[in-house]
């Protein structure tokens, strides 16, 4: 018997799934809805009704399904096809589409905290060092900017994804921590927005610090808004 994560002795001649992706599509939705836990070689054996060996022919081992299921959800980032326009315009959708496909798929976070950027998207992450080069960012500037948007990327997603045990203020704290319960009551920015305005910060202040001098930006930051925090996806 095949024992998990491990290859056989042999690839099937014929393979006995149709492509790569309809894998990957499967190992999405199971840890999305069973979470990464429940993803096995067994269980998508079972699921497209194959012996487990099939697997084999399009992948080494379950260690990459797993990497090819969070590149599956990274689709939408993207690094454009040509040098034109700001850096920092499309930088910053790159680094909203990651939190967003994050906030889609959160058992893919630890997947990422736990190495994800050293296999995961590698080729998307050299062509986007080369096109930040091409606009004036220098090299020793390009990973630092990158590190800083993924751990805002990270820690916004895990606050989206643990919303609702923190939508209310908790018993007893605002006798305890008025000042605290006050700045839970009041908040004013959904969690895209906070991210907006936090990434713009980042990527000025990492520019000007390896010499880039700013520029206006083209697209509206976000606004605050009077009143209670608003849920997912109702940014500015």
């Amino acid at each position: 018997m095949l024992e998990e994560g491990r290859r056989p002795l042999g690839r099937p001649k014929v393979p006995l799934i149709s492509s790569r992706r309809e894998v990957l599509e499967v190992a999405l939705r199971i840890i999305d809805a069973e979470g990464l836990e429940a993803l096995s070689v067994r269980r998508l054996a079972l699921e497209f009704n194959v012996n487990a060996a099939s697997f084999y022919y399009h992948f080494r081992n379950k260690e990459e399904i797993v990497t090819g299921a969070a590149e599956l959800a990274l689709e939408d980032v993207r690094v454009p096809r040509i040098a034109g326009g700001d850096w920092r315009e499309w930088i910053l959708r790159n680094a909203k589409a990651y939190r967003t496909a994050l906030v889609s798929h959160p058992d893919l976070i630890m997947i990422m905290i736990r190495g994800g950027r050293l296999r995961i998207g590698l080729r998307r992450i050299d062509a986007t060092v080369a096109r930040l080069e091409e606009h004036g960012l220098p090299a020793e500037g390009t990973l630092a900017l990158l590190e800083a948007l993924e751990t805002l990327v990270l820690g916004s997603a895990i606050s989206e994804s643990h919303q609702d045990e923190s939508a209310d203020v908790p018993p007893g704290l605002e006798e305890k921590y008025p000042g605290l319960s006050r700045a839970l009551k009041r908040r004013a920015l959904s969690y895209e927005a906070e991210f907006d305005i936090a990434s713009r910060s980042t990527i000025d202040g990492i520019a000007a610090a390896f010499g880039v001098e700013p520029r206006p930006w083209a697209s509206a930051p976000a606004k605050v808004v009077t009143g209670p925090r608003r849920g997912a996806g109702s940014g500015p």
